[in-house]
């Protein structure tokens, strides 16, 4: 299962769906409800409930880490939090405010992003 990241959730306002309608018998618990984008909502039919497709990697802005170390020939990672909040690992070299790449599943470092700083 993938998790939309935390910066994307507040640009899009979700509609909370009933897998089985009140109308056949569903109810208000959790487990009966399901969110939808506007989009998704206005395209599915009543028993379609797609699921959110993300992309498979996202950008985002190192926020705060540990002093670039360019010397070190180790490779052992250093943490950085991200602007959308997540804590990741990343090579020494990164500094803060450059943009790295990441595997949108497992949020592991792809590299660093070129041409934004």
């Amino acid at each position: 299962m993938r998790v939309l990241p935390e910066k994307f959730v507040s640009l899009i306002t979700f509609h909370i769906e009933y897998i089985i309608p009140r109308q056949h018998g569903g109810d208000d618990q959790l487990d009966n409800l399901a969110l939808s984008c506007p989009w998704c909502n206005r395209a599915k039919g009543p028993n379609n409930h797609p699921a959110i497709v993300l992309p498979p990697t996202f950008v985002d802005e190192i926020v705060e880490t540990a002093e670039a170390s360019g010397g070190h020939t180790s490779n052992v990672p250093k943490d950085a939090k991200l602007a959308c909040g997540l804590v990741i690992k990343v090579p020494l070299f990164i500094k803060q405010g450059e943009h790295v790449r990441l595997d949108t599943e497992t949020h592991k470092y792809l590299g660093k992003e070129a041409g934004k700083r």
